[in-house]
């Protein structure tokens, strides 16, 4: 759920709060937050779509 949360924040809010590494997963996705978070959520989202 946190992870959902985190990534629906990079949408959603102008300063979302990052993923923290407290489980297998949320450490696997981290960098992929991280580069949604660079280039700009819509930006990066619908360059996954495509």
């Amino acid at each position: 759920m946190r992870v959902i949360t985190s990534f629906n924040e990079l949408l959603t809010k102008p300063v979302p709060t990052p993923l923290r590494n407290l489980s297998p997963i949320e450490a696997l996705l981290r960098p992929l937050w991280i580069d949604a978070k660079s280039l700009g959520a819509p930006k990066y989202v619908s360059w996954l779509i495509l």
